[in-house]
């Protein structure tokens, strides 16, 4: 019962000494797949490949080293797949086939911030992604993959009072694959931004 009491004491507290920012950010993705995929080949190699981001911000900050920050953001992932296929006659060469799959989500990182100094944050969050569309070599394939994804983030940020910066990592920890195999996303964004409202 005290804890029920406590809890809601202390948002309260918090949100009443909070500092509420709005703004706007965009950036890069160094993705990637990781995991195995079923395609009748017998090899294949999984390398990442780059895509962007852009979206929408907003942090609620305490007087003191915390604070929570929530984006929505248009994203674009994926991952260079490269199949070898073996032919019937030994005394032929392998077909290779190079593929690029590309992955576009609405991603929504909501992330812990802890200040180790006035501008330098630690981030530790969870990201839930929409599945938006899917291309494989300029052709669609949106119904290959599942329609959202989940992932663990970490990273760090540079926030001045007009203009911010983060480095995160985002970890899949679910598989996006409809049928077929299991692939998991990972990424690395660099994302830079402007603070519209304090």
């Amino acid at each position: 019962m005290k804890k029920l009491v406590i809890l809601p004491l202390f948002l309260m507290a918090f949100l009443a000494n909070a500092q509420f920012k709005f703004g706007a950010g965009a950036g890069l993705n160094f993705s990637n797949l990781r995991g195995e995929v079923n395609k009748g080949t017998d090899d294949y190699e999984i390398t990442g490949i780059t895509g962007f981001n852009i979206g929408a911000c907003m942090e609620i900050k305490a007087p003191a080293i915390l604070g929570v920050e929530a984006d929505v953001l248009f994203s674009t992932k994926g991952a260079n797949i490269r199949y070898v296929y073996a032919q019937s006659d030994p005394t032929l060469s392998p077909i290779v086939l190079d593929a690029d799959q590309k992955i576009s989500y609405i991603d929504i990182p909501v992330v812990v911030k802890l200040y180790a100094a006035k501008v330098l944050s630690l981030q530790l969050g969870v990201q839930y992604s929409m599945l938006l569309g899917a291309n494989y070599n300029d052709r669609g394939n949106k119904d290959s993959f599942t329609s959202s994804d989940v992932a663990l983030v970490t990273g760090l940020g540079l926030d001045a009072s007009l203009v911010h910066f983060s480095c995160r990592y985002n970890y899949g920890v679910s598989n996006v694959l409809e049928k077929g195999g299991e692939l998991k996303n990972g990424t690395l964004s660099l994302t830079v931004g402007v603070w519209l409202k304090k």
